[in-house]
This record gives structure tokens, sequence and C-alpha cells, in this order.
């Protein structure tokens, strides 16, 4: 194999950047919108299953000559069980067991590249080792880290400077108060700051809708609630379609309007007790506590499937997106936080594979 990244699971937050890697990764080399997705929620549901075992620290990602061109190799050390198998023969074209005699014992997963012309050239592969290695933030967690460098710098002047006082001054009882005032002051600023850093944290500064953090926070106090209550929760994953074609055509400000305008098309008609938030670039979430029943949320994700047909005009162009929708429901799917997120996800990635602009339950998908 031509390895090209060797990458950790030693976290969840590895897991998933495993996933987007290989989803990056397969667009890069020509696969279908469709078949990204599903290699790159595919590697991330093994991964997570590898690492919850702790029976991994790494895999690794490259290219295996095959007779009419290359395939997208992920190779995993040790013996695969027999549900992470089954995954990797649904949701790849090969799985191959290496022998301890060929120098290293494990599995290799293979999908055949689309492109019969690719080649990994080293330009190519030095291209993507140095993209893999950049620092990916969000625009959030962007906000967030200069932000705390702001904080640290401003601690440090004011310590600096009543050092500086006490060095200088004698501590003298009119310029000691002034001095005490000014660091109360400051201080007073910094713990604004820091407020503000919280806000940050929990909201999306460019819907203003709930980030992952607080999210995850509503998603488990929701699940506490219906378990006490013997209720129902519907979990519902959302992904625009089309999106990319808005950043392409309007530039990312057009983007960001549209962003903007589905959020509060989502918003519309929500429960007090509802969360939607915004976890990733174009990627949503529902929580519909205390649901009657299943068709009661197919059809709360119907009519968010109508409002998005709507057309955006932003500056007077017309921009037309979709958006896919797969629910899971506790305690019906799953009863775990992590589990449940899951099987959401797997239901919107059927949506995706299916031909998008749709809702789909887990459940019908699973049976």
């Amino acid at each position: 194999m031509n390895e090209l990244l060797e990458l950790p699971l030693e976290t969840d937050e590895d897991c998933v950047a495993v996933g987007k890697r290989i989803h990056r990764l397969a667009l890069d080399i020509g696969f279908s919108d469709a078949a990204a997705i599903r290699a790159g929620l595919s590697t991330c549901e093994i991964a997570t299953r590898l690492s919850a075992d702790a029976r991994r620290a790494r895999i690794h990602v490259g290219f295996q000559p095959s007779e009419t061109g290359f395939y997208l190799a992920i190779f995993l050390p040790g013996e695969l069980k027999p549900s992470e198998r089954e995954l990797a023969n649904v949701m790849f074209d090969r799985v191959v067991d290496l022998t301890s005699a060929e120098s290293i014992s494990g599995s290799m997963i293979l999908q055949e590249v689309p492109d019969k012309g690719f080649m990994p050239t080293e330009s190519f592969m030095e291209r993507q080792r140095a993209r893999s290695s950049e620092l990916s933030r969000s625009e959030l967690l962007s906000e967030l880290s200069d932000r705390n460098a702001e904080l640290r710098s401003l601690l440090v002047e004011l310590r600096t400077r009543a050092e500086d006082d006490r060095r200088r001054e004698q501590a003298a009882s009119a310029r000691e108060y002034r001095k005490n005032l000014e660091l109360s002051s400051a201080y007073a600023e910094l713990n604004e700051l820091r407020e503000k850093d919280r806000q940050l944290a929990n909201f999306d500064i460019l819907t203003g809708l709930p980030s992952r953090v607080l999210f995850n926070d509503r998603l488990a106090q929701a699940l506490a609630h219906a378990g006490r209550d013997k209720t129902r929760v519907a979990l519902c994953f959302m992904d625009l379609d089309r999106f990319k074609a808005v950043n392409d055509n309007g530039g990312h400000s057009a983007g960001d309007r549209v962003l903007a305008m589905v959020a509060d098309r989502l918003s519309e008609g929500r429960r007090s007790s509802d969360t939607i938030a915004r976890i990733g670039g174009d990627e949503f979430t529902l929580i519909l506590p205390d649901i009657s029943d299943i068709e009661a949320a197919k059809n709360i994700a119907r009519s968010i499937i109508d409002s998005i047909a709507q057309p955006f005009m932003v500056e007077g162009s017309c921009y037309g997106i979709g958006i896919s929708i797969g629910v899971a429901f506790f305690p019906d799917d799953a009863v775990e936080i992590e589990a449940l997120i899951r099987c959401a996800d797997t239901a919107l990635y059927s949506v995706k594979a299916a031909g998008r602009n749709d809702v789909r339950c887990y459940a019908e998908i699973s049976d």
C-alpha cells in the first residue's frame, strides 16, 4: 500500500476527524458526493467501534493498485469483529485480511477510485499530507482561540502593571487605591469577556442557534426527562442539499446569508421545548421532546423540507437548495446519546444516498 496518512483513534473527536478526512479525500480523487459521504460516514462508524474497544490507536490510509487503477485503502491493525467486518463488507468494495507472513497483520478495506486515470503521484501525496497537517478550525473555535489569547494577554498585562506600580510608587496610599481601582475595573472587564466566551462556546456566531456544545447538553437533558416521564424524543439530523452551489456562485457572503435565513425558517413554528442547533457548516439538528408518535415527527420534517424548498433571495440573486433529514427516536431506536446520534446520522446518510431532499426514520432502514 502507498501510505498517505496515519490517523489517531484516541478520542471521539479523532473518530469524527477520520470520517471527515476520508470524505474530503474521496471528493479530491473523484468520488461522487454520495459515495464520498458514504465512505466518510462508514469509516467514522468503524473507527468509533474500534476506538470504543480500545483495540486500536491508529489507522493507515493510502492507495492500493488494482487491475484497472487504484483503490482507496484503509488499513486497520488487528482482527475485525464480525459486526465490524459486516459493516465494512456492506459499505466498501472489498475487505482483505493480511497475515503476519506479509510482515503486518490486520485488515484492509478497499474502495475503487472511480477515475481510472488517477495516479497517487508524490506531489499529490505531499499536497494531501500538507492539507491534513493544517490546523483546521471552525469559525467559532477560531474566535474562541482569539478571545482566549486576548484574555491571557490582558491578564499578563494587568499583573505586570501591578508589579511595576508597587516597585515604582512604594505603595503610597492614594496611588495604591487608584491601582486597586484600576485592577478591579480590569478584572470586571475580564469576567465580562469570559462571559462572552461562554456565549461563543454555546451559540453559533452566524445564525445565533445553539452550537454543538449546547446541543449535546440539551439532548442529554431531553433524554433524561423522557426516561423519567416515559415519553418519546425525536432527534433529527439535517444536511442542506446543493448548498455548495450557493458558495460557488455567490461567494461565502451569500452562503452566510442563506445559512442565516435557513436558521430562521427552521425556527419558525417550533415549540419552546424544541432545540434547533447548527453543528457544522451546513449541518443542523432538531430535538423534539415529548413527541406523540413517529408520524408526527415525520410531518414536522416534511414541513421543514417544504419551507427550505422555497427560493432564497440574496442581493437580487435567487438560490434554490433542499434539505435531507434523518430521524431517530428515543427509546425506540436507542437509549444512549451516542447510539441515538449514530442512528439519526445513518438515517440521514440513507436519504443522501437515495437522492436527497427527503426524510427517513432509522427504523425504516434497519428493518
